[in-house]
């Protein structure tokens, strides 16, 4: 048996579609059946044919409690996810105060146009500049 097929879910609060119902209980080993809503061992297989429809059982069922995990796991990146864009927002409007998002993209902005205004100008200009700022903080 599987290392998946011996885990068991704890979280029951999240069964609310049918396909993920059957992820919250503990699995049935390979060799019970569940007849009369009561679980009974089950004869080993005698021919290959009912060997493969044992294993193929058993793999559809394991393939049923990986979906089911994935669905949880889909909605656990979805809440947290979502919790830290409130998050987000919330420090946004705190410390831009209203407006944030507006404040943040003409602040972006503004830096690419004055990088692409620094860009367009030549070297020899720029290297003078930085020279006589260097000159002047010196001098005080």
């Amino acid at each position: 048996m599987s290392s998946l097929a011996a885990l068991t879910y704890s979280r029951t609060s999240r069964c609310n579609h049918p396909s993920t119902a059957t992820a919250f209980f503990r699995p049935i080993p390979m060799n019970w059946s569940r007849k009369a809503n009561r679980l009974l061992p089950m004869p080993p297989p005698s021919s290959a044919r009912e060997k493969a429809d044992q294993s193929l059982h058993h793999l559809q069922r394991e393939l049923r409690l990986l979906q089911a995990r994935i669905g949880l796991l889909r909605d656990d990146a979805e809440a947290a996810l979502k919790a830290k864009a409130t998050s987000v927002d919330a420090n946004a409007h705190v410390q831009l105060g209203d407006y944030p998002w507006l404040k943040l993209a003409i602040a972006t902005g503004a830096a690419f146009v004055a990088a692409r205004a620094i860009r367009s100008l030549p070297f020899g200009v720029l290297l003078a500049g930085f020279a006589g700022h260097v000159s002047q903080t010196r001098r005080w």
